[in-house]
């Protein structure tokens, strides 16, 4: 297995946990409805905390998919990823009570932008372009 393959499956692995998190915290349905009848939405629906936190729990799904070993993905993708999984999770974390939970979600993102500038060795010639499988 390469180093890149190792990589994205300890990715993997950390990516339930705070996905459990997410839902139980802001219990979060497991199923959710949204309105894209036209490309205006008001402010309340983008900054209501159960939208925001259905959303993050989408982009871990997202994030999960393309961290799978074997699923062809791009570097950049994940990147985009991990950087709108920081804006939300910090979002979320200044609404919670428990210092935990915000402690966690402030945590994550950092461990998944770890975790890609160890995917880009020099040795192996990895861009943020490069497909990895």
């Amino acid at each position: 297995m390469t180093a890149s393959k190792k990589e994205l499956a300890r990715l993997c692995q950390s990516i339930p946990p705070i996905f459990h998190l997410v839902k139980q915290t802001f219990d979060v349905p497991n199923e959710l409805v949204m309105d894209v009848s036209s490309v205006l939405v008001d402010d309340e629906e983008l900054h209501r905390v159960s939208a925001v936190a259905g959303a993050t729990l989408r982009k871990l799904q997202a994030l999960y998919y393309c961290a799978t070993p074997g699923k062809p993905t791009t570097l950049d993708v994940i990147f985009g990823l991990a950087a709108e999984l920081e804006r939300s999770m910090s979002d979320l974390a200044q609404t919670v009570d428990n210092p935990d939970v915000e402690s966690s979600l402030r945590a994550f993102p950092s461990e998944v932008f770890a975790a890609l500038e160890r995917l880009i060795d020099p040795n192996e010639g990895l861009d943020p372009t490069s497909i990895l499988v």
